[in-house]
Parts: C-alpha cells; sequence; structure tokens
C-alpha cells in the first residue's frame, strides 16, 4: 500500500495498514502501521497508535507505541505515554517524565554530524541483530500473528503473519541474540508453535514456545 496525499491524513484505531504511507503534509496515527510512515511536516502517534517500522518527517510527536527507527529534520517529542524500541535520529529532542524508551539516539542540530553517526552506528550493529523466520500452517485460519516478550507480549503489538496460497502463514524479523518466549494468535487465540519442541511453562498454567538466537 502506497499512499500520497497533501493534506493532513488520518489512521484510525479501526486501521491497521501496511506498506508506505507518505504525505506532503501532516499525519495522525491513532491505529497500526506496520511499514514506512514519510510526511513533510509532522507525524502524530497518538495514545492508541502504533507504528512497527520506520518515521521519516519534520517533526514526530510520539504519544503511543513505536517499534523501528524514527529521524526528524526538526524535532522529535516523546510524551510521557510514549513506549518505544527505537534509534532515534534528530537535531532536537524533547522527553517527557514517564515515557519508556529503548534505543540509541544521536541528537545534533549538524545535519552532517547526524548522517556520520548514523552510518557508524548501522554498521557497529549489522552484525548483531539475526534474521529469524516464523511460520506455522493454518490453511483455515482468517488471521494468524506473533507475540513474545521481545514486544513484551503487548497484543496491541502483535506481529502480522503473511499468509501464501498453500496456507503457511509466515513473517521475518530481526532480533538480538538471547532466549525468547513466543505464541502464535491465531484468529486471537493464542497456541505454541507445533514445530518447536522446545517450550516452557507460562503463569496462565500453559506453555510457552522457547527461541534461542545466536
Amino acid at each position: 500500500m502506497v499512499i500520497e496525499e497533501k493534506a493532513e491524513s488520518f489512521i484510525d484505531q479501526r486501521t491497521c495498514a501496511s506498506g508506505t504511507l507518505k504525505t506532503e503534509g501532516s499525519v495522525c496515527i491513532d491505529g497500526t502501521v506496520e511499514g514506512t510512515v514519510i510526511a513533510k511536516q509532522r507525524v502524530r502517534v497518538m495514545k492508541l497508535g502504533a507504528i512497527r517500522g520506520e518515521i521519516d518527517a519534520k517533526e514526530a510527536l510520539i504519544e503511543g507505541n513505536i517499534r523501528g527507527p524514527i529521524e526528524a529534520s526538526n524535532v522529535v517529542i516523546l510524551a510521557e505515554s510514549s513506549n518505544l524500541e527505537s534509534d532515534v535520529v534528530a537535531p532536537n529532542l524533547r522527553v517527557q517524565p514517564g515515557c519508556t524508551v529503548k534505543g540509541y539516539f544521536i541528537i545534533s542540530p549538524d545535519a552532517d554530524e547526524r548522517e556520520r553517526l548514523k552510518i557508524k552506528h548501522s554498521h557497529d550493529n549489522s552484525h548483531t541483530l539475526k534474521s529469524v523466520y516464523f511460520s506455522i500452517s493454518l490453511p483455515k485460519a482468517k488471521k494468524v500473528q506473533l507475540i513474545g516478550d521481545f514486544i513484551d507480549w503487548d497484543e496491541n503489538q502483535a506481529i502480522n503473519l503473511n499468509a501464501s496460497d498453500k496456507g503457511v502463514w509466515s513473517n521475518r524479523i530481526k532480533l538480538k541474540p538471547g532466549d525468547y518466549e513466543y505464541l502464535f494468535l491465531v484468529d486471537d487465540v493464542p497456541i505454541i508453535d507445533p514445530s518447536n519442541p522446545q517450550k516452557a511453562p507460562n503463569s496462565f498454567g500453559g506453555e510457552n514456545s522457547i527461541l534461542k538466537v545466536k
């Protein structure tokens, strides 16, 4: 999906979009976007909004959840309700008390310095993130998602899997080396990974699948 608009755009709570959203103006996100958001002016992510992907804008006002890099040519503002796992690149940063942030920050008024540090950080981390492939065969499922401790078990941040013509649902994500627990959400019902024999009990009396990333 590619959207190009000159007027202000709005993604409401009922919308889950994937792909690239591009606007010449500003965009306000109260739903979920999996992909890239590009705005000539402001990107605002509301409290219930979420982006799993990249933000590139003049200004970024974050009140919701972000899992992906943020780059702004003017300022990034992190409200107290924001929750980020992001690398942030901008000339200015405003952080309100109470926000939750995990990531790397490059804050400098010098655009050339920001670019140099961004390239250096990307090179330094190119060997630490590992690409992990998840798949499950469910021909009758209508929706399959992935949750785990890599997203703090937040179902609002569940990762969508894509279905093939043969009913195999899959996606590939990048994770740091370590041990993770996860489940599939099949039409909103959590199940373990039937192809993974590694399991651990959870606090709900069931089991989670175990993933070891080396």
